[in-house]
């Protein structure tokens, strides 16, 4: 049995709604581990028709960022794990952004899930899946409010990490 300070060493992420103790979920391997993790960054380009020439194309800067998340659950190890996305979906239905920390500490900023994908598969007698298979869509949260959200969660993470003697609190 895993002690309380191991089971968050092993966090992979985490998404929490800001200001609320129970809007959070942990992507770990006691729960729901991803094994591929795609990060898509885009830039956006304007594009204007011109007679006789080329069309002219104007650099408008980046855009939103996506990550996609792709795992298995075996709710053979936990039956409680077949709940999971449940909850993940439960919390993507309350329409706000999360901020997104991984399991090294590292804020990514806010996000939003745009979709969450399971396939179930080689079931128990009662019908409960032996394996889940999913795919959760994150999509960069973006304007003004993102980066005044993104400093006041930093400036709070770096109040924490210094009432703490400089050790960093991973599961902020």
């Amino acid at each position: 049995m895993t002690s309380a300070k191991e089971q968050k060493s092993m966090i992979m992420m985490t998404l929490s709604l800001p200001g609320s103790q129970e809007g959070y979920f942990h992507f770990s391997i006691s729960t729901a581990a991803y094994e591929d993790l795609t990060i898509s960054d885009s830039y956006r380009w304007a594009t204007q028709d011109r007679i006789s020439y080329l069309p002219a194309t104007q650099y408008l800067g980046p855009g939103l960022t996506t990550i996609a998340l792709k795992g298995i659950i075996f709710t053979e190890l936990n039956k409680d794990s077949y709940f999971l996305l449940d909850k993940l979906r439960n919390l993507a239905n309350q329409g706000k952004p999360f901020v997104l920390t991984s399991g090294t500490g590292k804020l990514h900023g806010l996000y939003l899930i745009e979709s969450i994908t399971d396939q179930q598969s080689v079931f128990f007698s009662d019908g409960l899946p032996r394996k889940i298979s999913f795919t959760i869509n994150l999509k960069q949260f973006g304007g003004e409010v993102c980066k005044q959200s993104t400093t006041q969660i930093q400036k709070k993470r770096e109040e924490l990490t210094q009432s703490k003697g400089g050790k960093s609190n991973r599961s902020f």
